[in-house]
């Protein structure tokens, strides 16, 4: 008796021997079974690659993150403040053998062999140097939920690539076994608009003093998610999402809310906080969790989708928001979108959050998005220059985003054009679709467009897809984030469509989101999609061969159009080449050499239309895409005449159009002759292509003057709107340039053309017109126009005492024109009040008009105090310099601030 009584203790005291150093059982957490360790702060390890290696993947976080106090601490303070988390990260430990190679940017087998050996007992993660890990521990899980604690023997930091190490005692497993990663860690506040950051978002009332309303914000996309805490900061490692946030009661007399990326599943009312926990996510990228706390209306419209989806639209108290048009569109895109991709989100809801400060145009996360307030919808805003037509496209595209981007993701950053081709795309047609009385097209193909292919010379800009090794830092990574991307994007997005036609279109768009839903998709996936899609006889070769031409090169192509045979009147050919577009005289001379040595070559879908003037005779035809880059011979028609024939490429361009078309001098004159005298009717984007073509080839020195001039007189008599404005800036850019003079006659006939009775205002009158009036006028001020400048003076007398007071909203358009009368021949208490009106306006637009207006001033007392705002960080950060900083501004950009001409 005795003896079994001894064996029975003995085993019992093996049992809990066993729970004690080995785990727990049932639903014990890894926390409970295991001590933590410290973590090495100061320890420096090189880690030899800089991407993470995948043989440690994540499953799923659990966030937990305690931001009590941090506002009420830190709004009326300049230091940081700082909040304590810990998470908890569910990962699966995996083989190396087929994930190093990915990890290493260029590496052979010795070098292969030694990687691996470095990662075979590390853990590698991204965390920013200002993540203060002070506990961590490792766990790994068995099948009957048990943990086993692994011994950290070492841990450090690779402060150079925002990564650190955990250094086991033994190999790690790798057979699929399942762990835990738990991090005890304190971080910063930022001001600087990445990470988790304060901002600011400013409201007026009336004549009392502002309204300054504090949020903390989750701003993690693309690499900022590492600022915030540790993490595998990288696309292709999606795992789901359980944030829990504690946060203050309130902030003054105001309610504090908390919005994450899912709804809220319980808000938990303590004595002294709130704690908000959230939803469980579905698979995401770390880059797309996000969240904001602090004041929110509470009255603001939502509307529910046709799948059930809430949307809402989510501003600060006493904001004023035509919230209800945004939350129609948002919705009207969801119901739409889910339809034409066969595919319904698995979201319950989704936010739109307007702040101040916000350091790109919008923020699509998952399921809550951002807007910022200057490309939001304020009551009133649409009467600005680009009012709803930006606010729409920015808010569609975060929309589309949320499949494409989100649902989607791309595998790493040098295929983030691919599903940024899709998003951006479709927030452009679906505004154009459903909003025409908002003439989108025209805003981005003669703004955005334009804008976007007067930057994008060869050499000077990053490509769409940027190589392995420039993509290797959080910079390089950040600097594909930009309107470059997304106008080239939507660009090839566009071709796409073009070329496979919008059914195969959209069946490879359905392809691609029923396979790849919660995953990630490289260029192969994509093309798979895309051949599984097109039709039997499409040239795929071509299509794979125009989307590398448009990704891995920098820059766009010239399209050169010439006659085989100038003098040859009958029995011609068409002479058709594609050849890098370069700004700088000294390349110009280059081109041809240059490509046909190979180190450039495009593919893009073009037609040509030849015509006869006065007659019907006519005929597209398509112009062959040449892998290899070479010349295009198109027999002309039998019927085609030097003297009485004329040839226009792409006769219906639309955002596709990313290239330059160069005409010879005698082509050129013959389709200008055809515009003059109306023989050919050409559509008025067609028109502006033409004209924002010759502008951008004479800049560079690539056309002749015979063809600006021929330019300026075949559309003088245009009476469309979009090509008066786009003829206006071209001769206000040659100018700039060339100095070439801007004819007189173009502002006055847009002039004269808006006092017509029945073109007068009224709210009604497109935005588009509305800007053109506003760029004529502004420009006869300019040229010293006595009549318009006496009447801009006059205007401004009234116009500036009723903005004081929130009136006379409704001519905001004319806003341009008058401040530039101001500066250039008003008092100085005009000029006082526009520097005022500069720091009290809660309008973007209305800041970049009066900076703008100001940086033209001759007096040096003026533009010192523009400087001096301008430098202010509260200011700076809303006024785009690059729009106030024009060439023939005062102004100009040293070590990142805002200084005089060194001759002013």
């Amino acid at each position: 008796m005795r003896c079994t009584m001894s064996h029975s203790m003995a085993v019992r005291l093996i049992y809990w021997v066993i729970i004690l150093f080995a785990g727990c059982l049932g639903d014990q957490s890894a926390e409970d079974a295991a001590e933590f360790q410290s973590f090495d702060d100061d320890t420096q390890i090189e880690v030899p690659f800089h991407r993470l290696p995948t043989h440690v993947k994540p499953v799923k976080y659990t966030i937990d993150l305690d931001f009590v106090s941090p506002i009420t601490e830190t709004r009326d303070r300049d230091e940081s403040w700082h909040y304590a988390g810990m998470v908890t990260i569910d990962v699966e430990f995996t083989s190396l053998t087929t994930s190093i190679k990915d990890t290493i940017l260029s590496c052979f087998d010795s070098e292969c062999r030694e990687k691996k050996a470095f990662s075979q007992k590390r853990i590698i993660m991204h965390a920013d140097n200002m993540v203060k890990i002070t506990d961590v521990q490792v766990v790994t899980k068995n099948g009957d939920s048990s943990v086993v604690p692994l011994r950290i023997v070492s841990s450090g930091r690779d402060s150079g690539k925002q990564m650190i190490v955990l250094q086991m005692e033994s190999d790690l497993p790798s057979g699929g076994e399942m762990g835990q990663i738990i991090m005890k860690f304190r971080a910063p506040i930022l001001r600087d608009m990445h990470g988790v950051y304060l901002s600011e978002t400013e409201v007026e009332h009336g004549q009392n003093t502002p309204v300054v309303y504090h949020h903390i914000v989750a701003k993690f996309q693309p690499t900022f998610a590492r600022l915030a805490l540790p993490c595998f900061d990288e696309p292709s490692f999606k795992a789901r999402f359980k944030l829990a946030i504690k946060h203050d009661k309130s902030i003054g007399d105001h309610p504090m809310q908390a919005h994450a990326n899912m709804p809220s599943e319980l808000i938990r009312q303590e004595e002294t906080h709130t704690e908000t926990i959230f939803h469980e996510s579905p698979p995401m990228s770390m880059h797309m969790v996000a969240f904001v706390l602090g004041p929110f209306d509470t009255t603001l419209p939502e509307k529910t989708t046709k799948s059930g989806m809430t949307l809402r639209f989510l501003g600060v108290p006493d904001m004023q928001f035509d919230g209800e048009w945004a939350v129609s569109v948002a919705t009207n895109v969801v119901n739409v979108f889910e339809k034409y991709i066969d595919y319904t989100l698995p979201l319950k809801k989704l936010d739109v959050v307007v702040i101040d400060e916000l350091d790109t145009d919008n923020l699509e996360s998952w399921g809550l998005v951002f807007l910022r307030r200057h490309n939001s919808p304020l009551a009133g805003y649409d009467l600005l220059m680009d009012g709803k037509p930006s606010i729409g496209v920015n808010l569609v595209h975060t929309v589309v985003h949320q499949w494409f981007g989100n649902l989607v993701t791309a595998a790493w950053w040098d295929d983030f054009w691919l599903i940024e081709s899709v998003s951006a795309q479709a927030a452009i047609d679906f505004m154009q679709s459903y909003h025409p009385l908002l003439y989108t097209e025209y805003f981005v193909r003669a703004g955005l467009l334009s804008d976007t292919l007067s930057l994008d010379k060869t050499g000077r800009m990053h490509p769409l897809s940027p190589t392995k090794e420039k993509l290797s830092t959080s910079a390089g990574i950040e600097e594909l984030f930009d309107r470059l991307t997304f106008m080239k994007s939507a660009s090839v997005g566009e071709m796409m469509v073009n070329s496979l036609g919008s059914d195969s279109y959209k069946t490879a768009l359905q392809c691609i989101v029923k396979r790849f839903a919660n995953k990630s998709i490289e260029f192969d996936d994509y093309i798979k999609c895309i051949r599984t899609a097109a039709n039997e006889g499409q040239n795929l070769k071509g299509i794979e061969k125009m989307l590398h031409s448009f990704s891995k090169q920098s820059g766009y192509p010239v399209v050169n159009v010439a006659l085989k045979y100038p003098e040859k009147s009958h029995g011609n050919s068409l002479f058709v080449y594609v050849e890098p577009f370069y700004d700088a005289d000294s390349k110009a001379t280059e081109q041809h050499s240059s490509l046909s040595a190979g180190k450039f070559s495009w593919c893009l879908p073009l037609m040509v239309l030849v015509a006869n003037r006065g007659e019907d005779d006519f005929v597209k035809q398509p112009i062959k895409c040449r892998a290899d880059g070479s010349f295009e011979e198109i027999k002309l028609p039998k019927w085609f005449d030097i003297h009485t024939s004329f040839v226009l490429v792409q006769p219906e361009p639309d955002i596709s159009s990313y290239y330059r078309i160069r005409y010879s001098d005698e082509l050129y004159e013959k389709l200008m002759n055809a515009i003059l005298e109306r023989h050919i009717k050409i559509m008025p984007k067609a028109r502006i292509q033409i004209i924002d073509d010759t502008v951008a080839l004479r800049q560079s020195h690539l056309v002749s003057e015979y063809q600006r001039s021929n330019m300026f007189e075949a559309f003088h008599k245009d009476r469309d709107y979009g090509v008066k404005l786009k003829l206006l800036f071209g001769a206000q850019s040659l100018r700039e340039t060339n100095g070439d003079v801007v004819p007189r006659w173009l502002s006055s006939s847009l002039y004269d053309y808006f006092l017509q009775p029945d073109n007068y205002y009224s709210r009604q009158t497109p935005a588009l017109n509305h800007e053109a009036l506003s760029r004529a006028l502004k420009e006869l001020v300019i040229s010293g126009d006595k009549s318009i400048t006496s009447m801009a003076i006059d205007a401004s007398r009234r116009f500036l005492d009723t903005r004081g007071a929130g009136h006379g909203f409704s001519f905001l358009f004319l806003a341009e024109p008058i401040y530039a009368a101001v500066v250039k021949y008003g008092d100085k208490a005009q000029i006082d009040k526009l520097l005022q009106q500069l720091k009290k306006t809660k309008y973007h637009q209305d800041k970049i008009h009066l900076a703008e207006a100001l940086a033209l001033s001759e007096n040096k007392q003026v533009l010192e105090k523009l400087v001096k705002i301008m430098n202010i960080p509260k200011y700076s950060k809303k006024i785009d310099k690059e729009k106030v900083i024009t060439p023939r501004s005062k102004l100009t950009i040293e070590n990142g601030r805002v200084a005089l001409k060194a001759n002013d």
